[in-house]
């Protein structure tokens, strides 16, 4: 029916993953690779439905970003002052 309409499937992009044995799928005749892992919509899933390797993506990614803010956080000319109302805290130099 795709081809009806000038579509192909570009085997090279896709990708299987099971949760119990290995399967041979073919389109076209290609073989349609088998992965452990790949990432949906943002979170890693592996092919044994465990969120380890997930939650340890997740950790490097907010240490890689406090890494780059450290010099931010850390500058001493830069105090936190907290308002008395519920407002959002202001930041202010102490120069």
């Amino acid at each position: 029916m795709s081809k009806k309409f000038g579509l192909e499937v570009n085997v090279e992009n896709i990708k299987v993953m099971t949760t119990s044995s290995e399967c041979n799928i073919f389109i076209n005749n290609e073989k349609v690779e088998q992965v452990n892992t790949f990432k949906y919509l943002g979170a890693l899933i592996t092919d044994d439905a465990e969120c380890t390797k997930d939650i340890r993506a997740r950790l490097g990614i907010g240490l890689g970003t406090t890494k780059s803010l450290k010099k931010i956080i850390i500058d001493t000319k830069v105090r936190l002052q907290l308002p008395h109302s519920r407002s959002a805290p202001r930041a202010q130099s102490t120069d």
